[in-house]
């Protein structure tokens, strides 16, 4: 995983890599939702 930006920047990935990157991406922004949501339940 960690040679997927890598191999991005340098226009190198495959398709493969490409749908993992996304995905990884998509999980990012899912989590990233999620811990708002649980700071804001915090907050009050």
């Amino acid at each position: 995983m960690e040679d997927l930006p890598d191999k991005k920047k340098a226009d190198q990935l495959t398709t493969d890599e490409i749908a993992e990157l996304e995905a990884i991406g998509e999980l990012d922004h899912i989590f990233t939702h999620m811990n708002a949501m649980l700071a804001a339940q915090d907050a009050n």
